[in-house]
């Protein structure tokens, strides 16, 4: 395989792992209007099986079922400072947000920026951010995008998904149970082609 066939396979799969990012980003947002849309736009660019039982389960989504499960009062928190009682809720913000500054991520979203929504659309965002840098031939920005993003993972994202899988697996009921092995899979990062190519 010459380079540059090699360069744009890694493109290509770090574009369908920041489009897959996004698109678990849009499963746990609240459904508005457009967010149909959105969410069946992402999945054709992914066209995996699993994905696809995940966007079949999203046409039970409607507001009401979201704000039972999800909302304020509801069954499972979608906040990482809910899953972390020990640390302080301003110092866990203040992080975030210091690393949405840092990379420019302004999320179009209603949900705080410790909601799990918001989390795995920074995470895409930086994904797609060391992607462009590499095909900008810029490796240093590159380096830095993935070592961000490693570290927000490690200190962000990781522990608090999966307590939050745990939580909206024991929902049955909820529309949300493909996405939500989706994201326990992707989670697991083992096998990411399995998933997205």
């Amino acid at each position: 395989m010459s380079k540059s066939m090699e360069f744009d396979a890694t493109c290509r799969r770090g574009l369908q792992e920041a489009a897959l990012w996004r698109l678990l980003s849009l499963y746990f947002e609240r459904p508005r209007p457009g967010w149909r849309e959105q969410v069946e736009a992402l999945d054709a660019e992914l066209q995996k099986d699993r994905l696809k039982e995940a966007l079949r389960s999203a046409g039970q989504a409607d507001e009401g079922v979201y704000l039972r499960l999800l909302g304020p009062g509801g069954r499972v928190s979608p906040r990482e400072i809910s899953y972390r009682p020990l640390a302080d809720p301003a110092a866990i913000l203040a992080d975030l947000k210091a690393y949405y500054e840092a990379f420019a991520y302004s999320p179009q979203t209603e949900e705080p920026p410790d909601h799990i929504s918001t989390e795995l659309g920074f995470a895409g965002f930086l994904r797609l951010k060391q992607v462009y840098a590499e095909s900008e031939g810029n490796p240093q920005a590159a380096e830095l995008c993935r070592e961000a993003l490693e570290r927000f993972l490690e200190t962000h994202l990781l522990d608090f998904a999966s307590a939050f899988v745990q939580k909206v697996s024991a929902c049955p009921d909820s529309y949300l149970m493909s996405p939500v092995q989706a994201l326990l899979y992707f989670l697991k990062r083992d096998d990411l082609e399995a998933l997205v190519l």
